[in-house]
């Protein structure tokens, strides 16, 4: 494939009639030009410098085990706050492309068959993703946002590999948008996308957890499943759209969003996905009627986590592996027990409902 500078991808994203094949491939080219150190500048003269990259990425840095942007698997994209901060020239985008990039989404047609689903979806929200790990492109990326077609995206039945990770890159895109990002975060809430991720992620859950439970009653080996990494995006957007907003949190709570979240915890056979379900948890359970939940959907809360982190340490202890989706090593279960233990605290310090016992 041809490189092709950002000034010919703009004039080519700008095309009202572009065929498939060429949006696909100017999809493909523009990947290079993104990333969390890549600024949308609306002046095409700016200079944008390493310092104010390095900036947004510390405040996103400073929100360690809450708000995080992600990285697509696979792609050896680092996260937010990986590079340095010094002031040498920064890489930028102009504003009329990241524009004409989020029109061309939301253009782009929904098929009616899902065999004829069009991986063209996918591939137009992952250079937004990109983009949005800079904290700095978020507020302008609210604004951009196709989010009706968003909708309808997380709306359409998973029949097919190309819808799953349309929905993926969707909830990656939501999630790295909304954080520390409140207008983005308020209008993800009016325009009904939380509703829409709880929804997902429980009927996402049952056909995991039941797949789970089928080969655990065959003795056999849970294969990797291509609805896990769609899970964990799934929490990892809420942990991001409810972080610090108790209107958000109480709107997920009243959906079911605690119930789902506490289902993946204890039941997901991915381990990546129940570190993320435990920050999601900790995350919306702040406000007092969330609490109610946790603590009415687990008989009292404290007693099955502490279960979940004695089942870290055996695993610890004993070397075992496990938990799905590839090997599993003690690092591993480490981090899942920090952030248990984190969430218990948290739990402990800001509600005096948690029993202490």
């Amino acid at each position: 494939m041809v490189a092709l500078s950002v000034d010919e991808l703009e004039r080519l994203f700008a095309k009202t009639d572009l065929s498939l094949g060429d949006l696909s491939s100017a999809a493909s080219a523009l990947i290079d030009h993104v990333g969390a150190d890549v600024l949308i500048a609306s002046d095409p003269n700016t200079i944008v410098t390493e310092g104010a990259a390095a900036a947004a990425a510390a405040a996103a840095a400073a929100a360690a085990g809450g708000v995080h942007t992600d990285s697509p698997a696979g792609a050896g994209a680092s996260g937010i706050g990986a590079d340095g901060g010094d002031d040498s020239p920064k890489r930028s985008v102009p504003l009329a492309l990241a524009r004409s990039l989020a029109e061309q989404c939301g253009r782009l047609d929904l098929a009616v068959d899902p065999n004829d689903f069009s991986p063209l979806h996918a591939q137009l929200m992952l250079p937004l993703a990109e983009l949005a790990k800079a904290e700095a492109n978020r507020p302008v990326l609210a604004e951009l946002l196709p989010y009706a077609k968003l909708t309808a995206l997380l709306k359409l039945e998973r029949a097919c590999e190309a819808v799953v990770e349309a929905q993926v890159q969707t909830c990656r895109l939501l999630g790295n948008v909304a954080a520390e990002c409140e207008p983005a975060r308020k209008r993800m809430l009016k325009e009904g996308l939380v509703d829409e991720l709880v929804r997902v992620l429980g009927e996402v859950s049952d056909v995991l957890h039941a797949d789970a439970a089928a080969a655990a009653a065959a003795q056999e080996p849970a294969l990797p499943v291509a609805l896990a990494p769609l899970q964990r995006v799934l929490c990892g957007a809420l942990v991001n759209i409810a972080d610090d907003d108790e209107e958000v949190q109480r709107h997920a709570s009243e959906r079911g969003a605690i119930a789902q979240i506490v289902e993946v915890l204890f039941r997901s056979p991915n381990l990546d996905c129940r570190v993320m379900a435990a920050r999601a948890l900790m995350g919306l359970a702040y406000a007092p009627e969330a609490m109610a939940v946790v603590l009415a959907g687990t008989e009292g809360a404290v007693k099955p986590f502490v279960a979940l982190l004695d089942g870290c340490v055996e695993r610890v202890c004993g070397g075992g592996g496990g938990g799905g989706g590839g090997e599993v090593g003690a690092d591993d279960f480490v981090e899942f027990y920090r952030v248990v233990l984190e969430m218990l605290e948290t739990f402990a310090d800001d509600n005096e409902a948690v029993p202490r016992k």
